[in-house]
């Protein structure tokens, strides 16, 4: 299904995350050998890698803490727009996600820089970690360690088609714009459909969640669902009607159901599920979503739940089955 976008240039702006570090892991010749050697296979059909540093290590996993926190909050606020790293944000909340993305970026140098200070400490408790499979010669240089860890975040303007400047024919032009007009509605459309994959994924895992009957029950089945409900309208940056109906539907009737009364009625939650479903699946329909699921199909030929002789009173403390 193709839908009707606009030019997001005069509203939105695009932001280029580049982060690395030093991996602390090497392949183990050695114990390729004695992996292939057992198996009695051939040595390519295996690669057989080796931590250097224990990465339980505080120090270590401050590090690996630090670049999870800017990947993940450079993910929820952003929406992709290439595969390099590239998000597109609203100019608007541009001011915000930049003081947060600083602030994150400031405790990944602060852990980088205790890292780097500990390095032979690290080292030598990784010795017990290792055995004897610890050589001196995997590691870096204190010199060599400091340019394998990199962060950058670069703001980069939408590309428009009549920003494009260059000598040529002006049918060669006419071209090229044309084509950089197709690009942008195609990736425009792909961001919404983004968006409706991103509202879909925990409506969907509530009703995996609640077919079970011996599954737990926590805050988060709730809680991821409030979360996408809460940024969606900062991020459909394309104003898809049908993006917002759906997601006002979820607050309005999904999210108005206490978790305490999933957990504690049976009845509840059955209603619950029924009406995960049926937003799944609109969700499903009004997007390219390519999700064949089996378990959707399985409760929409179901014909077994409890006829009800009236719909429950959500915010009482106890519900009448």
């Amino acid at each position: 299904m193709t839908k009707k976008v606009r030019s997001l240039a005069d509203k939105a702006i695009l932001v280029k995350l580049s982060i690395s570090r030093y991996a602390a892991r090497i392949q183990d010749k050695e114990a390729k050998e004695f992996v292939s050697q057992k198996n009695k296979a051939d040595a390519r059909a295996f690669v057989v890698s080796k931590r250097l540093l224990d990465p339980d290590d505080k120090i270590v996993s401050r590090v690996t803490t630090a670049v999870n926190n800017v990947k993940n909050y450079h993910r929820i606020k952003t929406v992709p727009w290439d595969y390099d790293g590239t998000g597109v944000i609203r100019s608007t909340q541009y001011p915000t996600y930049a003081a947060k993305m600083r602030e994150l970026m400031d405790e990944y140098h602060e852990a980088v820089k205790e890292y780097i200070k500990a390095f032979i400490d690290l080292k030598e408790r990784a010795k017990p970690f290792l055995g004897d499979s610890y050589n001196e010669n995997d590691y870096p240089s204190e010199g060599e360690l400091e340019y394998k860890f990199k962060i950058s975040l670069d703001v980069l303007p939408i590309p428009q088609a009549g920003d494009f400047r260059v000598d040529l024919p002006a049918e060669a032009m006419a071209e090229i714009e044309e084509k950089i007009k197709k690009a942008e509605k195609e990736k425009l459309n792909e961001i919404v459909n983004i968006l409706f994959k991103r509202l879909y994924d925990p409506v969907k895992h509530m009703v995996e969640i609640l077919s079970k009957d011996d599954s737990r029950i926590f805050g988060s089945l709730i809680g991821n669902i409030e979360k996408i409900t809460e940024i969606l309208p900062d991020l459909n940056l394309t104003e898809d009607p049908e993006l917002e109906n759906l997601r006002k539907e979820i607050e309005e009737k999904l999210l108005q159901i206490p978790i305490e009364e999933i957990r504690g009625s049976d009845y509840v939650r059955k209603e619950a599920k029924e009406l995960a479903k049926e937003l799944a699946n609109k969700i499903k329909d009004s997007s390219e979503i390519e999700d064949d699921d089996e378990l959707l199909k399985m409760l929409d030929k179901e014909n077994n739940v409890v006829n009800k002789v009236g719909k429950p009173v959500y915010g009482q403390t106890k519900i009448k089955e």
